[in-house]
């Protein structure tokens, strides 16, 4: 009898421990401004076009463009594998749902380019765009 209450309370303590190492995992900060330096945050905007034949465009806001530094070794396609893996475990918030990470080699760095992927053609609300633009200027740095 007494083996199995040993046995038991074994058992208790490792689902404890492993619930507790999954929360642990699960609040892992997001690589950008930690492993990988911030260097500046810029808004990233598109233009619209307000009207027919000769109108012109107006810019909108829809997302961030965020410089990182270059290290050795680090493409693009890896940066890009590990934020996307990231934001989709939830480790890298940007205050929207939907959103897409694309990362482009900008000289000797990359610019992460964070927008809302329910982003409408034709639309000006730029809501998303200036939720994402304060989550990515809150990074450290």
């Amino acid at each position: 009898m007494g083996v199995s209450r040993f046995l038991m309370a074994a058992a208790v303590t490792g689902v404890v421990a492993v619930s507790a190492s999954s929360s642990a995992s699960a609040a892992e900060q997001c690589l950008l401004g930690t492993k990988y330096p911030v260097t500046s945050v810029e808004p990233y905007r598109t233009n619209k076009n307000i009207g027919g034949y000769g109108d012109g465009y107006q810019p909108v806001l829809r997302g961030a463009d965020i410089r990182v530094a270059a290290q050795p070794g680090l493409t693009s396609e890896w940066l890009d594998r590990q934020l996307e893996a990231q934001v989709a475990a939830g480790e890298c918030q940007f205050g929207l749902d939907a959103i897409s990470v694309e990362v482009l080699p900008m000289g000797e760095d990359f610019v992460v380019r964070v927008t809302n992927t329910n982003y409408r053609v034709g639309t000006h609300d730029e809501r998303p765009g200036k939720e994402i633009l304060r989550h990515a200027s809150e990074l450290p740095r």
